[in-house]
């Protein structure tokens, strides 16, 4: 009797190529770490005009008041009261937290000034304005 080993084009691999996986990786890493810092300016506001010194990344926390009125963190509008609870668990976990309002040029002076109030209510002291550099 005659066994007849059939010889088949499909092999199993004890080792798969994961170079493609890795390339992935990378890319999509890439691909965060550039629209990353962009999500942070995705709100379109105007801050007026002014020199000044550049943002520290550090210890900070970015309010941001739209044309329209409406607060923002991180990207998500908040209320009034949703603020304040957002500022006291940060102002808690860091005493030392810097808050940056960048605010529309197009607000009243008094909406501002309003936010800024609610902001020192909760404790936090260094309340800084964002603007834009002038172009001389």
């Amino acid at each position: 009797m005659r066994r007849y080993r059939s010889n088949s084009n499909l092999n199993s691999f004890s080792n798969p190529d994961v170079t493609p996986l890795v390339d992935l990786t990378f890319l999509l890493l890439i691909v965060f770490m550039i629209t990353a810092p962009a999500l942070e300016y995705s709100i379109n506001i105007q801050p007026p005009d002014f020199n000044a010194e550049a943002i520290n990344p550090i210890d900070h926390l970015i309010v941001n008041l739209d044309k329209n009125g409406t607060i923002y963190i991180d990207g998500d509008s908040v209320s009034e009261k949703e603020l304040k609870d957002v500022l006291s668990k940060n102002y808690r976990n860091n005493d030392s937290i810097q808050i940056f309002v960048r605010a529309d040029k197009t607000r009243p002076y008094g909406d501002v000034i309003n936010l800024m109030k609610m902001i020192r209510q909760v404790g936090i002291i260094d309340v800084s304005l964002v603007t834009e550099s002038e172009d001389n």
